[in-house]
C-alpha cells in the first residue's frame, strides 16, 4: 500500500537532483555576440550605456530569420549576483540594427559586491537558444 507511493516520491526526488545537478548551458556564442559595452568600459550613474550586437553569419543566420526577442539583464559578473534587474526585450534584428540604450542607476551599485563588475547579458529562446555575456564593464557613482 505505502510501496508504490515511496517508489514514486524516490524516483521524483531523482529526477529533482539530476535536474539541479545539470551544469548551465554554454554560451551561445557561434549565434550572437554582445559586442558593447566593452571589457574595461568605464560609466558613471546617470549615463546612457549602449548595448549592440552581433548576428553570427548576418542576414542567413538562424536568428535573424526567426527574429526571437532577446531578453537584456544587467547583472554582476559573478557566479551568485546579488544584481539581476530585467532591462527589457527587444527583436533580434532591431537589436543588430539600432542596438539598445539604457541609463545607469543608482540602484546598481550594491554594497555587498563592490569590486564585482556589471555584465549584459542576452538570452534568447529559439531550438539552439541560450544567452551570451557582454564584456565586464563598471558603472563608478556621480562626483
Amino acid at each position: 500500500m505505502y510501496m508504490r507511493s515511496l517508489i514514486t516520491f524516490v524516483l521524483v526526488a531523482l529526477c529533482a537532483m539530476s535536474a539541479l545537478a545539470a551544469p548551465p548551458p554554454p554560451q551561445a556564442t557561434d549565434i550572437l555576440q554582445v559586442t558593447i559595452p566593452k571589457t574595461g568600459a568605464i560609466y558613471k550613474v546617470g549615463d546612457y550605456i549602449p548595448v549592440h550586437v552581433k548576428l553570427v553569419n548576418g542576414t542567413s543566420s538562424e536568428i535573424y530569420k526567426k527574429n526571437p526577442k532577446i531578453r537584456l539583464t544587467i547583472q554582476k559578473a559573478v557566479r551568485l549576483p546579488l544584481l539581476n534587474v530585467r532591462l527589457g526585450e527587444v527583436r533580434a534584428r532591431t537589436l543588430a540594427k539600432d542596438g539598445f540604450k539604457f541609463l545607469a542607476k543608482k540602484e546598481y551599485l550594491i554594497k555587498e559586491q563592490p569590486t564585482a563588475k556589471f555584465r549584459v547579458r542576452a538570452s534568447f529562446d529559439t531550438p539552439r537558444g541560450g544567452y551570451v555575456d557582454s564584456g565586464r564593464f563598471d558603472i563608478k557613482p556621480k562626483k
